[in-house]
């Protein structure tokens, strides 16, 4: 139980540093979050309260700067402390990324993603301790995500309690490349909403680097893109969940010509469908859908969220014709991950504070205590927590 307090106390204190992080971003820029939410006019502005641009003169607005940077360099740091000193934590950490460190360092070459080897070579050409390949990557990860919820999150602090609930975090200290990727491609958002297709593609290069399986992520940016499913979204929602089972044909065939064939001949391949998962995620996507719909073809922020909200429906779904949960998940978290900034926009429009609380409330209790069991019977083996100091 010391562990998961330890964690807990880390994200409370993440919430309230990103939210001071955000205040000081909210004077410097004068709106009531990130101007990447408003990337391009279709972006409705009277989807959220915008506070009147505050008139300041160079020196205020230099000294906001510079208080806007030292909290959100203060933000960053416990979620990445915490990650980066972590020893033996992540079912990974000595059966994957360790011993592959030090077979790199033999001169031998490892991953199919040849740019996250070179990422171990370059890290070789100043330490051979592999610790540092934890330490950057916490780095990248808590950097991105604090940026991105202080730039594009209508409520920062509820983002981060979001992060603690989906169990991304923790998931990234076990699958540390895949992570890399799912953040890369969550930091991608404002230029998702905004159709700045060549940006995007260059944060899905980056992430592909890191985990090949980002390459997939091409397709739900032509489909938030494409004018014809929005003005038809609820009717393609539908018949892609009708067409399923044939989908999954086609995806069986697709896998088996890849290296990740593996999985249907290993014990991944339980058969057993995702019971909790897919329900949960298809009541969000309902809730975020009848609550956001007349926002949907006048608000990229919002359009972009609610498909995003979709896939992670979806991708579970299919764990109902492919029973390999080990394999949806992993897929799935590329769009979990913008729950992150789905919750806190989904309560943004609820106008009063009563039903506020109480959808807070239920998300809460709901996602947080099944992270919490999952953290206490072991799950990625984040707990018991072990770091670098006084261990020999």
């Amino acid at each position: 139980m010391g562990s998961l307090f330890l964690y807990i106390v880390v994200f409370i204190i993440t919430a309230l540093l990103a939210k001071a992080a955000a205040f000081y971003y909210t004077l410097y820029k004068g709106t009531s979050y990130g101007e990447e939410c408003f990337a391009d006019d279709n972006c409705a502005r009277s989807d959220v309260s915008v506070k009147a641009p505050k008139v300041m003169d160079k020196r205020e607005r230099r000294h906001t700067l510079i208080k806007y940077v030292f909290m959100f360099i203060v933000a960053v740091l416990p979620l990445f402390f915490i990650s980066a000193v972590r020893y033996g934590i992540g079912t990974d950490y000595f059966f994957t990324y360790v011993p592959n460190f030090y077979t790199i360092l033999r001169g031998e070459r490892t991953y199919t993603e040849y740019g996250f080897y070179l990422f171990n070579k370059l890290l070789q050409l100043f330490t051979d301790d592999p610790q540092w390949l934890f330490v950057i990557t916490s780095f990248i990860f808590s950097f991105l995500f604090v940026r991105t919820i202080i730039h594009s999150s209508v409520n920062s602090e509820v983002s981060v309690v979001v992060l603690f609930c989906t169990m991304i975090y923790f998931w990234s200290m076990n699958n540390v490349r895949q992570a890399i990727a799912v953040i890369l491609i969550f930091a991608a958002f404002p230029h998702l909403s905004a159709g700045h297709t060549v940006r995007y593609l260059i944060y899905v290069a980056l992430a592909f680097v890191f985990h090949i399986t980002a390459l997939g992520m091409i397709v739900p940016y032509l489909i938030v893109r494409s004018g014809y499913v929005r003005r038809y979204f609820i009717y393609f929602a539908i018949a892609l969940t009708v067409l399923l089972p044939i989908m999954c044909d086609v995806a069986v065939y697709l896998i088996n010509l890849t290296k990740y064939s593996y999985y249907f001949a290993s014990g991944y391949n339980t058969g057993i469908p995702e019971s909790i998962r897919t329900p949960y995620n298809l009541v969000i996507f309902l809730f975020a859908y009848f609550l956001l719909r007349k926002s949907l073809t006048k608000s990229n922020y919002a359009y972009s969220l609610t498909v995003m909200q979709f896939f992670a429906f979806w991708i579970v779904a299919i764990s109902y014709f492919i029973g390999i949960p080990e394999m949806l998940v992993r897929l799935q978290n590329y769009f979990v991950v913008f729950q992150v900034l789905l919750v806190p926009y989904c309560m943004k429009r609820i106008r009063t504070i009563t039903y506020k609380l109480i959808v807070f409330a239920i998300y809460t209790v709901v996602m947080g205590g099944y992270t919490i069991s999952l953290l206490l019977v072991g799950h990625h083996e984040v707990i018991p927590y072990k770091w670098i100091f006084g261990v020999n």
